[in-house]
């Protein structure tokens, strides 16, 4: 828009036909395809994108955060016993990527006495609606280490 008003300002004659006046135009051109641009292709077409960007990016930053301390997330869904974990889980647990988590292969990394007790806290899970919390260890090919789980239930409609 600036260019347009020097173009504007610096023709000379009155014929309307020197080179200032026709390169404003061109100027005036291009910005008003610009402005398209800028207000109904991303504004209107890609809303998504802009609205959803802040999103994606506090995400990334929490899951980076999440690998730095060593944080997993996990859900465990009632009756047909599906995990839903973050990576960081395989990495602790030294599983790869593609490892379906399930209450076996959480048990199998499991020390034996943490595994009763573990597996009494997801009996009690079932039938309370209260926050728990276990300190298990755990076992894989670099030594033992210890976990600690907390956690809470959320029941859906269908209980």
């Amino acid at each position: 828009m600036i260019a347009i008003e020097l173009c504007f300002t610096q023709y000379v004659t009155d014929t309307m036909s020197d080179t200032f006046y026709e390169l404003g135009h061109l100027f005036k051109i291009v910005a008003f395809y610009l402005i398209y641009k800028v207000l109904v292709v991303t504004g209107i077409r890609n809303p998504i994108n802009l609205l959803f960007h802040d999103l994606k990016t506090s995400q990334d930053q929490l899951l980076e955060a999440e690998a730095l301390a060593k944080l997993v997330g996990w859900e465990w869904q009632f009756p047909n016993g599906i995990w839903r974990c973050t990576d960081e889980i395989y990495r602790i647990l030294k599983f790869p990527l593609a490892t379906p988590i399930n209450t076996n292969t959480f048990l199998s990394k499991l020390k034996v006495a943490s595994r009763e007790d573990f597996q009494a806290m997801l009996d009690q899970t079932r039938f309370s609606d209260q926050p728990f919390e276990l300190c298990p260890s755990l076992e894989n090919s670099d030594g033992c280490h210890f976990a600690q789980l907390k956690g809470e239930v959320f029941r859906n409609s269908q209980g």
